[in-house]
């Protein structure tokens, strides 16, 4: 069975839902995006905060597993960390929100 591996230091005075860690994932309409969103979704230590697509995308204002997909990439400040399966042209969009709000990200960006 497929898992997501994130790992967090883990200190004795937060609470649970300070040690869990908020996801977002670009690219969620693909196969990959949804597959992580649908893994997220089962992994208790995962809080999934958004999913997102490229401007212009049709999947705009949907829901997967009860999220909704945003083109807005202001969005990116409410995670800890992107996971991204976008294409390469919608991760130049989101690379200067990540740095703007100095957020990690875990790239699996390829081309269709």
């Amino acid at each position: 069975m497929s898992r997501i591996i994130l790992i967090r230091i883990i200190r004795e005075d937060y609470t649970r839902e300070q040690c869990m860690i908020k996801i977002g994932v670009s690219g969620a309409s693909g196969r990959m995006g949804q597959r992580t969103i649908r893994l997220a979704k089962e992994d208790n230590d995962i809080i999934l905060a958004f999913g997102l697509e490229c401007k212009g995308h049709p999947d705009i204002g949907k829901s997967i597993e009860k999220v909704t997909i945003t083109d807005d990439c202001d969005i990116i400040k409410e995670c800890d960390c992107l996971i991204d399966f976008s294409l390469p042209q919608a991760l130049s969009e989101y690379i200067f929100s990540l740095v703007k709000f100095k957020k990690s990200a875990v790239i699996g960006t390829f081309n269709s």
